[in-house]
């Protein structure tokens, strides 16, 4: 039988996307209790970048990009499923006084949409389902790197030295192990490259309205300070606030939304690599 990554429907990944209780912690829930301690802490110094988290990405609940966000929303709203989503990531702009939302967190420990142990929106479930149990990203060195979600079918020990939680990219293994990963996790690896993918493209959209003089972004404010701001400030969401200064067109956000939901941007970084073949 051909080794490879294979969901064992248990459901577990469904049930802890929130807080967890701790006497059930795993390495990887006191990892990401560490880092958002480590945001808390930051929280009482500067921002020194224009996006903050406003709450600490993956302790709060599931993580949802923009058009994640506003689908989810709707279909709660169809099915007459009662959630909380709150923002997440936000740039503050000085000139409209407005905080702008780039990403937003279902919020809660079980997933409101598990019905009988099984996801009852499963075509339409978010990316950050999708890339489970694998994450890649850039590390704080801009070095790209990946992390296992503690998941008995993860397989982490098959790519990573002394069963550690966490890889980093480099070197001359660099394409051997894309290639080994996309192997084993497939489509996962594809999904988890594409997240990747994605927060690119909201943090470049940051970074244009910023060169383009769209936003002042706030940058070196005392973090208690402007989070009081943004607390008390009109939320719109990055995307939306773009369109309506008619800086982006209908059409290209619908098709760079498509190419997001395609895994276009992550198939052609990985033919780049040599790991997709054209």
């Amino acid at each position: 039988m051909e080794d490879k990554f294979e969901c064992s429907m248990c459901g577990n990944c469904c049930k802890t996307i929130g807080k967890a209780d701790p006497d059930k912690l795993t390495e990887w829930d006191k990892k990401l209790m560490k880092e958002a301690e480590l945001i808390e802490e930051k929280k009482g110094g500067v921002n020194t970048y224009p996006l903050v988290s406003i709450y600490p990405e993956g302790t709060e609940g599931l993580y949802l990009f923009e058009w994640e966000y506003k689908r989810i929303k709707r279909i709660a709203e169809e099915k007459g499923i009662k959630i909380k989503l709150i923002p997440s990531w936000a740039v503050y702009d000085l000139k409209s006084n407005k905080t702008l939302i780039s990403n937003w967190c279902l919020e809660g420990e079980i997933c409101p949409f598990l019905e009988d142990n099984k996801c009852s929106i499963y075509k339409n479930r978010p990316i950050e389902c999708k890339r489970y149990p694998l994450r890649i990203f850039l590390d704080a060195e801009n070095r790209l790197r990946s992390e296992f979600r503690d998941c008995q079918n993860s397989g982490s020990e098959k790519f990573l030295p002394d069963n550690k939680e966490e890889g980093i990219f480099e070197g001359n293994s660099f394409t051997k192990y894309l290639k080994k990963m996309n192997d084993y996790y497939g489509e996962v690896f594809l999904y988890a490259c594409q997240q990747y993918k994605n927060k690119e493209y909201t943090h470049g959209t940051v970074k244009a309205m910023i060169q383009h003089n769209v936003i002042k972004a706030a940058v070196g404010y005392p973090m208690k300070f402007l989070l009081k701001r943004i607390e008390n400030s009109e939320k719109v969401s990055i995307f939306d606030f773009l369109i309506e200064k008619g800086r982006l067109p209908k059409e290209m956000y619908k098709n760079n939304i498509k190419n997001a939901e395609n895994c276009v941007w992550a198939k052609n970084e990985l033919k780049k690599w040599g790991i997709l073949s054209e």
